[in-house]
């Protein structure tokens, strides 16, 4: 999914954190620029350089 978005001019990250299984969040929500980059984004708003 993440290579489709990139290949359409988007700018997907892929994190796979080993042995997180279906608690994987914790591990997400750990990341120190997860929740400051999911509350800059609105619907329908776009960035011309979302490099975050």
């Amino acid at each position: 999914m993440a290579g489709a978005i990139n290949e359409a001019g988007g700018n997907a990250n892929l994190t796979l954190y080993k042995d997180a299984n279906h608690n994987s969040w914790d591990s997400a929500f750990a990341e120190p620029n997860l929740l400051s980059w999911l509350f800059s984004h609105q619907m329908g708003q776009e960035k011309e350089n979302d490099s975050e």
